[in-house]
């Protein structure tokens, strides 16, 4: 069950960053903007959910061993 919170929250932090990082890799004449953004969107949501696991885990009733990585 943890883990699929993880993947949900993953997954909801990375579409709205690929959304963005597209539209400005558009504007920006980026070869494949919409690869690049999704890629970009993955691993910032990544790097935002190892930043907030740690603080905001135990508020999502994530056990300790899954809060801390």
């Amino acid at each position: 069950m943890t883990v699929a919170i993880k993947i949900a929250l993953w997954a909801a932090l990375a579409f709205p960053l690929w959304l963005l990082l597209s539209a400005a890799l558009l504007e920006a004449a980026v070869p494949m903007p919409r690869l690049v953004g999704a890629v970009l969107g993955w691993v910032a949501a990544g790097l935002l959910l190892a930043w907030a696991l740690p603080l905001f885990g135990h508020s999502l009733g994530l056990p300790w061993a899954f809060a801390h990585p």
